[in-house]
């Protein structure tokens, strides 16, 4: 009797650990896919910046730099507006997009 509670019990305890680790899992993935989303947020804006005024090369450079992170602009768009749904999550990625921007400018120095 003893017995059959004790591997009950164990198999809670493994089913916690389990979701645990699935659940930090899933957290860098989407840390991993924010960063990767203001990347490209970033290369977009400087994109347009610099071809500002020529839509064509405009275009052109913003398929590049879509095929540069596999995803599509409508995946793109999406993620973007499920973002700024939550505060937070915009927050956070605002933050990754400026890091990345100071990355990116002291590189060129």
């Amino acid at each position: 009797m003893k017995r059959k509670f004790y591997s009950k019990q164990v198999n809670v305890v493994s089913l916690f650990f389990i979701s645990l680790l699935l659940f930090a899992g899933c957290n860098s993935i989407n840390k991993e896919k924010k960063e990767k989303l203001a990347h490209l947020y970033v290369d977009l804006l400087v994109v347009e910046e610099f071809y500002h005024g020529i839509p064509d090369s405009i275009k052109a450079h913003q398929q590049k730099i879509f095929e540069k992170y596999k995803i599509s602009a409508k995946e793109y768009l999406e993620e973007i507006k499920k973002m700024k749904e939550d505060k937070e999550e915009w927050d956070e990625f605002f933050q990754l997009t400026d890091e990345y921007l100071k990355e990116k400018s002291k590189k060129k120095s």
